[in-house]
């Protein structure tokens, strides 16, 4: 297996810098003064700070094991947010005292740490709202992330391309840590997703438009209004900033804000809601599934490597139990229902192979067969051994499941 450390902050080693050093930089670098208030954070050490004015701010202390070239793209995508969509509530980057916006700076336990500061955005985390999610909010709330996209477009960074822990794309450097999830079962299951993620999805992922997205707008890190939580109000935590594809943006966000037996409907919603600002593609759409799924399987196996690893750091992101729950509750949904409908909500016809290479199995047809049987009975019959099943359709040409068009010259008039 190899070490941990060789997939960048898989189990990070978060700063726990004491409060009065961090605000000597604080007042030394930014000119920032006052209450310092410790923020949760995955992997860095976040301060909120509250000036004698009622001012706040947010004083950030990276991971040392965090690449300086990654902070520079970080800011610099809020930076250009700045200028494409101004009235975007996004934090802001605050400039230090001598205009950088960040800086090194060495401790005095002897780790360095890239600092920097943003402005606070105030507002309820969309995690905290609980099961009053309405439909009309998952729509504004898909709107929202989409022109977080939006904004996001054109900018780009050499250190865009992120080769860590939670990058679908990637993510097959994650699979030898499988081993420390504990139950064999569980172990298999999320096995499964990442030998499909390797052999299908991936290759088809490359496929498809890429952009620098947000990679992380789950309840977490969307706020909404505290005085009218049917409008969100914006978005924090920059940190899993990526190029990637827009697929990714709308699993992930479908993956952390819809729980239980209506999962599906609720990811229609949002996703209907991101399509109406930024339309998706057909290709993007049959790859939701998987990358949820994926979503699933990755935590999961993040999750129990780092309770293996480091059982003494307070989980975040969940235990890996609940995280194979969830991604079984997907699988009794299934791929082409879930498909189906999330198809359905962007207005694109059901689906249908574009080549015989994409072919519905023979298990697939008979199984509909088998179901046409137990509706109908068997004297309804066929004019075929294997019926010819149609999705589609355009002018002359019928487009079957077996990958192949055929031209309508049938007559039953």
């Amino acid at each position: 297996m190899p070490e941990a450390s060789e997939i960048r902050l898989l189990v990070p080693d978060r700063p726990a810098q004491p409060v009065d050093e961090v605000r000597r930089v604080a007042a030394g670098y930014w000119g920032l003064e006052g209450r310092f208030d410790a923020l949760r954070a995955e992997r860095d050490q976040n301060f909120l700070v509250e000036t004698a004015d009622a001012s706040r701010f947010v004083f950030k202390i990276t991971n040392k094991d965090e690449l300086e070239d990654v902070v520079d793209f970080q800011l610099g995508a809020l930076l250009h947010i700045a200028t494409q969509d101004p009235e975007l509530p996004v934090p802001r980057v605050v400039p230090g005292l001598d205009g950088q916006v960040y800086r090194a700076v060495r401790f005095a336990n002897g780790d360095e740490h890239i600092v920097f500061a943003l402005s606070y955005l105030p507002g309820q985390l969309v995690s905290a709202a609980g099961q009053d999610i309405q439909p009309a909010l998952r729509r504004r709330l898909g709107e929202f992330i989409a022109r977080i996209d939006l904004a996001l477009r054109g900018y780009f960074h050499p250190a865009a391309f992120q080769r860590r822990a939670w990058n679908f794309e990637t993510c097959a450097e994650l699979e030898p840590f499988v081993s420390h999830i504990e139950s064999g079962e569980d172990r298999e299951a999320v096995g499964q997703v990442f030998e499909r993620m390797r052999d299908v999805v991936v290759p088809k992922i490359r496929s498809l438009r890429h952009q620098v997205i947000h990679h992380d707008a789950h309840g977490g890190n969307l706020l909404l209004d505290p005085d009218d939580a049917s409008v969100p109000t914006g978005v924090i935590d920059f940190g899993d900033l990526l190029y990637g594809t827009l697929a990714a943006e709308v699993a992930i966000a479908c993956d952390g804000m819809t729980r239980g037996s209506h999962s599906v409907a609720a990811a229609c919603e949002l996703i209907a809601g991101f399509d109406a600002a930024l339309p998706l593609e057909e290709d993007e759409i049959d790859l939701v599934f998987d990358l949820v799924c994926a979503r699933n399987a990755m935590s999961a196996t993040i999750a129990a490597t780092r309770r293996a690893l480091a059982p003494e750091q307070r989980a975040h992101i969940g235990t890996p139990e609940d995280l194979v729950e969830k991604l079984r509750a997907l699988y009794c949904v299934g791929r082409k229902e879930s498909s189906r409908r999330l198809r359905n909500a962007c207005r694109f016809p059901v689906y249908c192979p574009a080549s015989a290479r994409e072919a519905l199995s023979d298990d697939a047809e008979a199984e509909l067969v088998a179901a046409r049987h137990a509706l109908m009975g068997r004297k309804a019959t066929h004019f075929y051994a294997r019926p010819m099943h149609f999705e589609r359709a355009r002018g002359p040409w019928l487009y079957s499941t077996d990958g192949h068009r055929y031209l309508d010259c049938y007559n039953n008039v």
